[in-house]
């Protein structure tokens, strides 16, 4: 964030980054094989990150940030956003992807980004890419599974936001396809419901997330 983006996170943002490079290192390896340290350990069977917050504490500039690091830093990721229908993502998320990729030179000349679609310029956009995903709550059950469904990938984000307001069939196919190198749930939200997915990963099911308030 601070040498590729030369932009600087509040605290709250610096510790959050921090915590999603110790689930990224702790995934990738135990992976490999590879001896963890006993500060990674506690993160190596986490599902991902839980953060919920109130307005304006940089929730949605934060998953940005997450979605180009997993664009940028691992090999033909695939990165699927997803929000309520409604205009959180084509009008708040998609446009801090496109005024970070914008601020940077190095970004702007290995990433292209599209309406639907950003991807690694030099690969196309076919297997290595960020796209978005609404969520249509007339749709039946088994519609709304079908949202994030379908992706198994060595190295993948499912980066929800307005996550209270996902309906729970869209996060069951998740808990069975995070099996690859480095797969992580980002969920953001405001905590303006008692019950669903998103405020349970807060509570009775927190052990399998990493969270931040």
């Amino acid at each position: 964030v601070r040498e590729m983006l030369g932009e600087t996170p509040t605290f709250q943002q610096e510790a959050a980054l921090r915590d999603w490079g110790l689930l990224i290192r702790a995934k990738v390896k135990s992976a490999k094989g590879i001896e963890l340290s006993d500060e990674e350990k506690p993160y190596r069977y986490k599902m991902g990150m839980s953060i919920q917050s109130g307005q304006d504490s940089g929730k949605s500039h934060f998953a940005a940030w997450v979605g180009l690091h997993s664009l940028f830093c691992q090999p033909y990721s695939k990165t699927r956003v997803t929000a309520p229908a409604g205009p959180q993502i084509e009008s708040v998320l998609w446009p801090e992807f496109h005024k970070l990729i914008r601020g940077s030179d190095l970004l702007k000349s290995h990433i292209t980004h599209r309406a639907q679609k950003i991807y690694r310029t030099e690969e196309g956009p076919a297997e290595w890419w960020i796209e978005p995903r609404t969520i249509q709550k007339n749709s039946s059950p088994d519609e709304q599974a079908e949202v994030l469904g379908g992706l198994h990938e060595r190295y993948m984000t499912i980066i929800v936001d307005e996550a209270s307001g996902v309906p729970d069939a869209v996060f069951r196919p998740l808990e069975g396809g995070l099996g690859g190198i480095c797969n992580l749930i980002l969920m953001i939200f405001n905590p303006t419901r008692s019950h669903g997915y998103a405020m349970d990963s807060q509570s009775r099911d927190r052990k399998h997330w990493v969270c931040h308030h």
